[in-house]
């Protein structure tokens, strides 16, 4: 099943960062675009389609690779329906009304499709819930984590990357049980999600809207029932609740505050955890950085959780949003204190640069030789290529090349795009090698990507002037690289994907080193991934 994951993976990462360009050109004539206001950080109009950009990489995803059942049927048609509601209300800003009919419609869609919902209640697993019961309440679940994740979308890569922990919490979870279904659509929603991140973190080019927002909540919310009802083992509430996180305490903090003030919860205000966070002199990117933390412990505990019994999780969580909903209604008697000295701990002062133009000039003169050159390198490594792949490959080498010919001011965004899919694509089939010589091509690779680092590393470190930043999108990848290795009872050995997933970092920071310090390595990139694609394609058949 690993090919098929990585096909969901790549596929909808793919779908979604060929679409996203076509999408920021026609958001204007569409008038769908986010315009400044009072509680807007952005200065211009900004286009708000990105929910369908990762959307239609889902749904191509799901259609191409995965399973024909009534699971993921159900994601589809609950999907389809709560995102042409939410392009609707991003172009003519519904009422809260329809809003809502939109989510009941989606949200019924689902359960009915899918047959999903709660059928007991915590702590009371062996009394079934009577049907209408057991409907309702799943009714007000999905409704209340849609919202929640709606409600979060207030910063730049802040809802993404919150809903990307989620889903990747819950990926883990979904093939620890043994669920390749939910598997596969986990993984599709993940490589949407990173496909929209790379144009949507802090200054962001497009919004995922509340089409988008809402997507990714019904779909964490689905999801979390599933998990839930799996034939494998019972997962309790509590571990749903610490893997949702923190939109669902941010938006029980708000509507509390509103309710309090004698206002209605649909109510637009700025008492949200990251407007608190700024008002108290954060800046953008330290707000979503800090939002991220909090979110990646609570996912991170729900794993190593799932087992225990749902009295200690439940503890647990009580305690986590105790404190945490104790301090949101603090920060507001505490308005402006505490920024720097916080920022200080937590490292988040950037360091006093100190340049070595040479040193970096010469390693980024390195890179631009090793990266291209390794990657026609893997063409003629010992490993079979899945025919499925080989066509994908060669699909890929059509389109990158008509692109470039037809689009050449384009080009940096395409050679991106073939970069991105092709070392995917390389890293996996390098873990395919099993001849008499991989333990030799292994510890070979091995050095090559240790020394790739550390070039990386140089470049950034002692460059002249800071023109390369790192964005929280490449904290979070640089956080899974860091805490999949470490999972206990995770069963990937066949594709060691601790390792796979640090080695696609490391090129990936490679490949924007590159772009943004040096451009001169565009052509040399652009044939190495053409060459990469069609070689890949060929070799199958050879």
């Amino acid at each position: 099943m690993s090919g098929q994951f990585l096909l969901s993976f790549v596929g909808s990462m793919a779908i979604c960062l060929a679409l996203i360009p076509a999408l920021v050109a026609s958001a204007g004539r569409l008038h769908i675009l986010d315009l400044p206001a009072d509680r807007k950080i952005h200065a211009i109009p900004i286009a708000r389609v990105g929910g369908v950009g990762f959307g239609v990489g889902v749904f191509g995803a799901l259609l191409l690779w995965g399973p024909r059942n009534n699971l993921v049927t159900a994601y589809l048609l609950g999907g389809l329906l709560i995102l042409l509601f939410g392009v609707w209300d991003d172009r003519s800003n519904l009422n809260y009304k329809v809003k809502f009919v939109g989510q009941f419609l989606a949200a019924g869609c689902a359960m009915w499709v899918g047959d999903i919902r709660l059928t007991s209640l915590p702590f009371f697993q062996d009394i079934a819930l009577p049907y209408w019961i057991s409907m309702s309440l799943t009714m007000v679940f999905l409704l209340g984590v849609t919202n929640a994740i709606n409600f979060s979308d207030g910063l730049d890569g802040l809802a993404g990357g919150l809903a990307f922990l989620s889903f990747g919490g819950m990926a883990f979870l979904a093939y620890d049980l043994g669920e390749p279904t939910l598997t596969i659509i986990l993984v599709s929603v993940l490589g949407g999600l990173i496909g929209f991140m790379r144009f949507n973190t802090f200054p962001a080019k497009i919004f995922m809207g509340d089409g988008g927002s809402q997507f990714l909540g019904l779909y964490l919310g689905m999801t979390a029932l599933v998990l839930m009802r799996s034939s494998h083992e019972t997962i309790s509430l509590p571990i749903m609740m610490l893997l949702l996180g923190l939109p669902i305490l941010d938006s029980i903090g708000v509507i509390t505050q509103r309710l309090g003030k004698g206002l209605s919860p649909f109510t637009a205000d700025k008492n949200h955890i990251h407007h608190k966070l700024l008002s108290h002199g954060f800046h953008h990117y330290e707000t979503v950085i800090l939002i991220y933390m909090v979110q990646a412990g609570m996912v991170f505990l729900a794993y190593a959780l799932r087992w225990k019994d749902t009295q200690v999780s439940l503890a647990l969580y009580l305690l986590i949003a105790g404190t945490a909903l104790s301090l949101f209604f603090l920060a507001d008697h505490y308005k402006g204190t505490g920024a720097s000295a916080l920022r200080s701990r937590l490292g988040l002062n950037p360091p006093r640069q100190i340049a070595f133009p040479n040193l970096s000039k010469i390693s980024l003169q390195v890179i631009s030789v090793m990266v291209p050159g390794f990657l026609l390198f893997n063409i003629f490594l010992p490993f079979g290529i899945p025919k499925d792949l080989a066509f994908l490959a060669l699909g890929c080498f059509i389109l990158l090349l008509i692109a470039h010919v037809a689009f050449p001011h384009d080009s940096p965004f395409t050679t991106r795009v073939g970069l991105y899919i092709g070392t995917t694509f390389m890293v996996y089939l390098a873990e395919r090698v099993t001849d008499s010589t991989a333990w030799v091509l292994s510890i070979g690779l091995i050095l090559f990507y240790i020394v790739l680092a550390a070039l990386v590393l140089v470049t950034i470190r002692f460059q002249p002037e800071n023109r390369f930043h790192v964005t929280p999108l490449d904290y979070l990848m640089v956080f899974f690289a860091l805490v999949i290795p470490n999972l206990p009872e995770l069963g990937l050995t066949q594709l060691h994907l601790g390792f796979f997933s640090t080695k696609i970092i490391v090129l990936f920071f490679a490949f924007e080193i590159l772009l943004m310090l040096h451009p001169q390595s565009l052509s040399r990139l652009r044939l190495a991934s053409l060459g990469l694609f069609l070689g890949l394609g060929i070799k199958s058949f050879l």
